[in-house]
């Protein structure tokens, strides 16, 4: 059985508390550790974590659990239960780091930092150092489907002064955030078949089966193991957020559902006052005649809409970076305000520089990829039930000013250049 808790800080450090307990023949064993880490950014979406566990195990043999009857030779001063310890404290520790960026982790563990206590009292006589036993993990986060479903392989290769070297894979295929199913070999162990479910993005509950193999150093049975994990509290924007296992949705660099901070629209200064003209005698003219409108339908607006965004991919594919005269083009205040639907593709909670509204998916995702090959990865698009449209958008920003800031910076370029602010909120 093994319990572990744990959290991130604001100033990037991180906590936790594991607490195991283990029983094998006559030997049980329960030990606590605490843990320090800190995360260590290095560039946009690469990091670097370091982590350190201390703590005590304590270990107790049942000598009693030995029954040899009454036969004939059989004593009780039995030279393997004299030298058995009854009970043992040792220290306990391990210390890893690991490198991080977007969906791929690898790093390097010693699991064990301090020199063992063994179940003889007869010294083992062992030049133990730390570095005799070293874990190599590595991993990698495929999303597949805009995100919707994820492929994860995995590889262990542990090192053992004195034993040979073990290797271990694995390989999980995460479905819609909804569940993960996978299958794991480890040398000499043998195979083992994983399944697991998940709920609202915060609850997780995983099983997995091994089955029983023969080599030397296997289990003769089948063994059955569960997991499971919790999610609590919110996400705050303000711990760096870089892989979970409970929620596989992409991590965003922006708008991870913080509580907003909105504020309202400064007013726009009044206008300076103007000289008089001078004055001129009035001119009789006679009133042109008054055109009538010619009213334009609504989806027929939309269509020449989308299709101008479209066309800009084309018209400024040589100078995607071109700006323009905003003196004489100056800019409409536009600023909207959305309440999040339930739709599985729904933008998350945040201000957004939006660059394209679009009827069709086909169309958002077209133009998002477009702009992104004309060299703006940071673009995106997602989806509005309340107004049924989808937004192609630049990023996402959780203050209002930040996300103006970022809206100037872009529309002095042509390709944005009637780029607006939307406030997605509850």
């Amino acid at each position: 059985m093994n319990f572990n808790v744990q959290t991130a800080l604001p100033n990037r450090v991180n906590i936790g508390l594991n607490a195991s307990n283990y029983e094998l023949g006559l030997v049980s064993s329960s030990s606590a550790m605490i843990t320090g880490g800190y995360t260590l950014p290095l560039a946009t979406d690469n990091f670097l974590r370091f982590g350190m566990s201390v703590g005590s195990a304590f270990t107790r043999v049942d000598a009693s659990a030995l029954n040899f009857g009454s036969a004939p030779g059989n004593t009780a001063a039995d030279p393997l239960l004299t030298n058995l310890a009854g009970n043992t404290i040792q220290l306990i520790g391990n210390l890893g780091v690991s490198y991080h960026v977007k969906g791929f982790h690898a790093g390097v563990a010693l699991p064990s930092l301090f020199q063992p206590v063994y179940l003889t009292s007869t010294s083992f006589n062992a030049n133990f150092k730390a570095f005799d036993n070293i874990t190599i993990h590595a991993s990698n986060r495929f999303m597949l489907q805009k995100g919707k479903n994820a492929f994860e392989p995995y590889v262990v290769y542990r090192m053992n002064k004195g034993l040979p070297g073990q290797f271990e894979v694995a390989a999980l295929y995460h479905y819609q955030h909804l569940g993960w199913v996978g299958v794991s070999y480890k040398q000499e162990y043998g195979m083992s078949g994983l399944l697991g479910l998940k709920l609202n993005k915060i609850f997780a509950m995983g099983y997995s089966y091994s089955l029983p193999a023969s080599g030397e150093n296997s289990i003769g049975r089948a063994s059955h193991e569960i997991h499971i994990a919790y999610l609590f509290g919110k996400t705050r924007k303000e711990i760096v957020q870089t892989y979970s296992f409970v929620n596989t949705e992409i991590i965003r660099k922006k708008g991870k559902e913080p509580q907003l901070v909105v504020k309202k629209d400064t007013k726009p200064a009044p206008p300076k006052p103007q000289p008089k003209p001078a004055e001129t005698k009035p001119v009789e003219t006679k009133p042109a005649p008054t055109p009538t409108p010619v009213p334009v339908p609504v989806q027929d607006a939309q269509h020449h809409e989308e299709q101008e965004k479209i066309t800009r991919l084309e018209v400024h594919a040589d100078d995607p970076m071109e700006t323009h005269d905003e003196t004489h083009h100056p800019h409409a205040e536009r600023h909207e305000f959305v309440k999040r639907g339930g739709h599985h593709e729904e933008m998350l909670l945040g201000h957004y520089v939006i660059a394209g509204v679009f009827r069709s998916e086909a169309n958002a995702k077209h133009y998002a990829e477009g702009l992104t090959k004309l060299g703006f990865p940071d673009i995106d698009y997602g989806y509005l039930t309340e107004k049924n449209l989808w937004y192609v958008h630049i990023n996402g920003a959780d203050d209002i000013e930040e996300a103006r800031q970022m809206r100037d910076k872009y529309r002095k370029l042509r390709v944005f250049r009637d780029a607006w602010l939307l406030t997605v909120h509850e």
